[in-house]
């Protein structure tokens, strides 16, 4: 592709629009790029951490959250970083439950929690739906930072930075 003049480097939009993904527009497909831990035999979900019931605007004002809050997070709801792979099953058992109060119940132990906080790159996750905003945005940054190093990119601004010609690595590289 380099030899062609088309370069194979994601920009830095190019990464934040994927970091926006929503809900059923290939949001399976930048998770398991994400997180190649997954086991392809088995069947997987895309499901939501915060569960959707919970982020409705009604549901969040009813807990206590803040109007533009509220508002804030029920937009954000269907979004890559409230989103992760579950196996089918799993995720049928999870239904509406808060994600702290759902690991408690189903995860045996500390070890096994933290692993799977570890394993679903959930640091920070909240025990409430206050702490919905602070999470999201954490972990949206974390999923551009593994977007860089996936697709190989150093932070390129847009595709005139790289107007067609490979960096001097790349023609290696892509040889």
């Amino acid at each position: 592709m380099a030899r062609q003049g088309k370069s194979l480097r994601s920009t830095d939009a190019e990464i934040e629009a994927l970091s926006w993904t929503e809900y059923g527009k290939n949001a399976f497909s930048v998770l398991a790029a994400l997180y190649p831990g997954w086991d392809g035999s088995r069947i997987f979900h895309v499901d939501h951490i915060f569960p959707r019931k919970r982020l409705t605007k009604a549901s969040l004002l009813t807990a206590g959250v803040g109007e533009a809050d509220a508002a804030a997070a029920a937009g954000l709801r269907d979004h890559l970083p409230n989103l992760q792979l579950l196996e089918g099953a799993v995720n049928t058992s999870k239904q509406a439950t808060m994600p702290l109060e759902w690991m408690a119940e189903h995860l045996p132990d500390e070890l096994s929690r933290q692993a799977y906080l570890a394993g679903h790159d959930l640091a920070g996750l909240p025990a409430d739906l206050d702490g919905f905003l602070g999470f999201f945005e954490a972990r949206r940054k974390r999923i551009v930072s593994r977007l860089r190093t996936s697709l190989g990119t150093a932070g390129v601004g847009s595709r005139e930075d790289v107007d067609g010609a490979p960096a001097p690595d790349d023609e290696l590289a892509l040889s």
